[in-house]
């Protein structure tokens, strides 16, 4: 194996870090940036408008891919595969985007869920020109196989 391309979106203090990976590995070791977690980090950072959610995303999503091998993006599991395939407008993103700081006013959670932002942070990444990972919205990580959604259990 010459290089892991690591998905840094979900992150435990007992993992690796990308250089520790690739120390432990002795190959490679390539981000792979998430999408809704750049969100998440924006969306309570800087300003806090609405109104400037989208340059700041994107500033932000700039910076974070500067070395990365590529982007992903948890869509399928927040929303599903049904969604709009072009662009949202921007004074779409700006009403999600004010609507979802109301959300985590009210409940301190702060998940994006919202489908016009969820396609905003999509097509961010795929304007950023790098390879973008799209999984179904079923993983192993559900206890279910993605090919097949089979039940992944010790009994079989």
């Amino acid at each position: 194996m010459a290089c892991f391309l690591i998905d840094t979106g979900y992150v435990l203090d007992t993992m690796l870090s990308l250089p520790e990976m690739a120390a432990a590995a002795d190959a490679q070791a390539c981000e792979i940036v998430r999408l809704e977690q750049v969100a998440e980090q924006v969306i309570t950072a800087g300003d806090g408008t609405a109104a400037g959610f989208a340059g700041r995303y994107r500033d932000a999503l700039r910076d974070r891919t500067r070395h990365a091998a590529g982007v992903k993006s948890i869509m399928a599991y927040r929303h599903g595969l049904d969604f709009d395939p072009d662009p949202p407008a921007a004074a779409a993103v700006t009403g999600a985007a004010g609507r979802w700081l109301r959300e985590i006013e009210a409940r301190g959670a702060v998940r994006v869920t919202d489908p016009v932002l969820l396609r905003h942070v999509l097509w961010a990444g795929i304007d950023r020109g790098l390879p973008v990972q799209l999984p179904p919205p079923t993983s192993w990580a559900d206890g279910l196989n993605p090919g097949t959604g089979a039940r992944a259990t010790p009994s079989g």
